[in-house]
């Protein structure tokens, strides 16, 4: 039987879907595409480096293969394998990760504003004034350096965010309000708002930015006033630290000019910087400029003539200990007391001799020269008797210190008994009186000696600066980059250290210079001090470098220094505490009954003094005890404005 052949479509997709799967896969132009790709090293570079992904021939091969209703299970296998193998070729990026959200408490950690506020304490011994020393604490607090004791005047949210604190020292900001019937009530607080202070409009950087001023007590005895900042910028000592510091001193090799006097501490020992009258005179640059600086130690004799101190013997030695020259002088004046216990000198030692001071200064001006160092104890009395001014001076009472520290001296027998084991100035005790040739010898092997132990030795190792201690407690890496500056007036600062930069200025406009160098990575911790409005108030004699404004015009002061502390401010980087201090009452008169007082007490050590023949004013007595005491205690009185700079202001910023 045959059947009639028919033109049937179904018939002939049924032939081709009876090809085998592997001559599909043979005549698919992508599938040998692929292979190639595979097997061949040279295109799978060329792959590698191509922009056309292999994902395409993949998905398309996917759709080709796709397994029909009976394929066997074996070819289903085959396909799902080629399909696995395809997926391993995707290069495609895989899907990025969702972050991960912050949690509502550290985020809100994270964005925390710092906030800062001064408390009073309510019991005795805070009922008066705020020690100004207490900043200290609080410098160290901030930055997380370890003082034992609990800060309870201040407190402060979130004082981590506190990255910078800066010091601004602007004495003569007078503006406390007088003491009335009417602010006796409130006279014993520590806090006042600041709409009770006597402001100009020429501050109104103060008036605007700081909410409370803080009525503080700077450092000192009843008669005596220390240097506010030393009291911030000195930590006292363990034992260890006490020996690891001596140690290490004594390793760190000085020379001599590492023990001169500095500008700021000539003025503090009240050496001779300027030439009184004509009858000074002043050491001169050598004619040869070739010619080396040459060491000298000095050391003079007096006797009185009156209330006044006359020279009578001057002795010069060299570094070598050979005596350069030893001269008897006969004073213009006629000699009353010869205080021979002291000086060694008597009439008969004096009745020929015709050489005066004019002929001892000739000599010495052409002996000692302007850079030549001059080796003493307590230079500056041997200076004024002699009319000499001269600036190369090391101090054997400065660079040894007494036991009970500054303002003390030590003596000079106690130093040489103390340090080189010798008895010195025994004739004071037989009444023959002193060798100013073995006092300068003495003062010379102490020089050598301080040179060979370190700039610690014979000084009272009690602290260490808080730039130091800042500095070495810091612990991870970024907190290594720790850094403090000092920004003041002296001529001749010590010199920075790793941890603190140190910069000298001749004018207050200077300090901005100097913060907009250090904006780049401000430092950590800063002491800046302003001196326009003190020098133009007559407060301290302006230094012998100083080229700022002196037109002692307080309100045209006022301007500058408002002017100065507000760019200061706006330098200052986010979450910076910004302190202003201030001395705030007229220390003169303090001043002038200490010279007295000194003056008076050295005559009276030095021989009989004569009460009749001395001016009132330079007699010390009771009632002048008691003004100064009077007037340490308002010197004493300080003002301190507290804010803390952030990005959001804040009620408690403005303290």
């Amino acid at each position: 039987m045959s059947y009639p052949i028919v033109d049937d479509p179904l018939s002939s997709n049924t032939a081709r879907l009876s090809i085998s799967q592997n001559e599909i896969e043979e005549e698919n132009p992508r599938s040998r595409v692929k292979d190639l790709l595979n097997s061949n090293d040279v295109y799978s570079l060329e792959r590698r480096n191509s922009a056309v992904s292999l994902n395409s021939f993949a998905e398309e091969d996917e759709s080709h293969n796709l397994p029909s209703a009976k394929s066997s299970p074996k070819k289903i296998l085959q396909q799902k394998r080629r399909r696995s193998s395809n997926q391993s070729l995707n290069t495609a990026t895989p899907p990025i990760k969702k972050e991960r959200k912050v949690h509502k408490k550290k985020l809100k950690k994270q964005l925390a504003i710092p906030s800062i506020e001064f408390q009073t304490i309510d019991d005795k011994e805070h009922s008066k004034r705020f020690p100004f020393r207490n900043l200290r604490s609080l410098v160290l607090h901030i930055f997380n350096v370890p003082t034992g004791q609990k800060m309870k005047w201040c407190k402060i949210d979130h004082v981590d965010k506190i990255k910078n604190i800066v010091i601004c020292s602007v004495n003569g900001l007078d503006v406390e309000p007088a003491i009335t019937e009417e602010f006796k009530i409130n006279e014993l607080l520590q806090k006042i708002p600041i709409e009770n202070l006597e402001l100009t409009d020429e501050l109104s950087f103060i008036k605007q930015n700081f909410k409370n001023v803080i009525r503080t007590i700077s450092p000192g005895g009843k008669d005596t006033l220390y240097q506010p900042l030393d009291s911030i910028s000195n930590i006292p000592l363990t034992k260890n630290e006490k020996k690891l510091i001596l140690d290490k001193s004594k390793q760190d090799k000085i020379t001599i000019k590492d023990l001169l006097l500095n500008e700021s501490q000539l003025q503090q020992y009240d050496y001779p910087i300027t030439k009184v009258d004509e009858s000074w005179s002043e050491t001169i640059t050598p004619i040869v400029e070739e010619r080396e600086s040459k060491i000298f130690a000095l050391d003079c004799e007096f006797c009185k003539a009156g209330h006044l101190q006359v020279l009578t013997r001057i002795s010069v030695i060299d570094f070598e200990g050979e005596v350069v020259f030893d001269k008897l002088v006969k004073p213009e004046e006629e000699i009353t007391d010869y205080v021979t216990k002291y000086s060694g000198i008597t009439e008969e030692l004096l009745k020929d001799v015709t050489t005066t001071i004019y002929d001892i200064q000739l000599l010495f001006l052409s002996t000692v020269f302007k850079n030549d160092i001059l080796v003493g104890h307590s230079l500056e009395s041997d200076l004024k008797v002699m009319k000499i001014v001269h600036m190369n001076i090391v101090d054997t009472a400065v660079i040894y210190e007494h036991n009970r520290g500054p303002p003390s001296k030590p003596s000079l027998r106690w130093l040489a008994s103390n340090y080189l084991a010798r008895d010195i100035q025994i004739g004071e005790d037989d009444g023959k009186g002193h060798s100013s040739i073995e006092d300068a010898l003495t003062c010379l092997d102490l020089v050598k000696l301080k040179i060979l132990e370190g700039r610690c030795f014979g000084t009272n190792i009690n602290e260490i600066p808080i730039f130091e201690r800042l500095f070495r407690t810091r612990t991870n890496e970024t907190e290594k980059n720790f850094k403090s500056m000092v920004i003041s007036y002296c001529k001749n600062p010590s010199n920075s250290e790793e941890y603190v930069d140190k910069h000298s200025i001749t004018n207050d406009d200077e300090i901005l210079e100097i913060l907009n160098q250090s904006s780049d990575k401000f430092p950590n911790f800063s002491i800046i001090e302003l001196k326009d409005l003190e020098y133009n108030l007559k407060w301290s004699l302006p230094s012998e470098f100083y080229d700022g404004k002196l037109d002692h015009d307080i309100k045209e002061s006022h301007k500058r220094v408002n002017t100065n502390i507000t760019k200061i401010y706006e330098i200052l980087p986010d979450n910076t505490l910004f302190l202003v201090c201030s001395q705030s009452k007229n220390p003169s008169r303090m001043y002038s009954l200490q010279r007295i007082r000194k003056n008076f007490q050295m005559l009276e050590k030095n021989g009989i003094l004569d009460l009749e023949t001395l001016p009132n004013e330079e007699k010390w007595d009771v009632f002048k005890n008691d003004e100064l005491l009077n007037e340490t205690n308002l010197a004493r009185e300080s003002l301190l404005f507290m804010r803390l700079k952030t990005t959001t202001a804040t009620v408690n910023n403005n303290d």
